[in-house]
């Protein structure tokens, strides 16, 4: 199942309603992706697309980096630091984890989709209705699932901030994270609960800030 969404995917993000930068944007973008990846020492990028939604926030697949159009409404240092964050997490491939951890859960992702589809598409009490008739899914999802992969995200979530930091984007990332609070929004019931097991914002600030302390400290010796 991984090996099919990995190769459908740029399928699956046509479906889902991301789209290619405009001329305009990737007049914006594209230099800030070439500087962070030098930066980062990386030598290959994954493609850009744009997702119309009026909330900041950026995330990535096995394939591809999206960008809400909101987000390029940042400041330039905050932009460089959300695409430095994604970066990493594509380079160090945690889409294709989560992806691996999504399909071994199939049948509890799907039902988690339709709970979360049901209250945005009929209200609370239709989700409601969907959680008595699937509460062992909802149940496993939220109190073991999670739980025991959220360890793994939250290591993925702080590597991805000390790598942009180290890549000397972290005061981006600090003013960023002060002012959205949450750039990786969850799209889907599935991704929502996932997202929810990332470390609280303050304890990243609290990391980064640490880790320039530290820098500076060293490089002061």
């Amino acid at each position: 199942i991984t090996a099919i969404i990995i190769n459908i995917e740029h399928w699956s993000m046509t479906v889902r309603g991301y789209r290619r930068l405009s001329d305009r944007e990737a007049a914006l973008v594209t230099p800030i992706v070439e500087d962070v990846a030098t930066a980062m020492h990386l030598t290959e990028t994954p493609t850009f697309l744009i997702h119309d939604i009026p909330t900041p926030g950026g995330w990535t697949h096995t394939r591809h980096i999206v960008l809400s159009k909101r987000s390029l409404d940042l400041e330039r240092s905050q932009l460089a630091a959300l695409i430095a964050h994604e970066l990493h997490h594509w380079h160090a491939r945690d889409a294709v984890k989560s992806t691996f951890i999504w399909a071994c859960s199939l049948p509890v992702a799907l039902l988690a989709n339709v709970q979360s589809g049901a209250e945005s598409g009929g209200g609370q009490i239709v989700g409601f209705l969907v959680m008595i008739l699937f509460w062992p899914a909802m149940v496993l999802l939220r109190y073991v699932i999670a739980p025991i992969t959220g360890v793994e995200n939250r290591r993925c979530e702080y590597e991805a901030d000390a790598a942009a930091a180290d890549a000397g984007y972290g005061a981006g990332l600090i003013k960023m994270l002060e002012s959205i609070r949450v750039f990786e929004p969850g799209r889907t019931g599935w991704d929502s609960v996932m997202a929810a097991t990332h470390p609280p914002v303050e304890l990243r600030i609290e990391a980064l800030n640490r880790r320039h302390a530290l820098s500076t400290a060293l490089s002061g010796e």
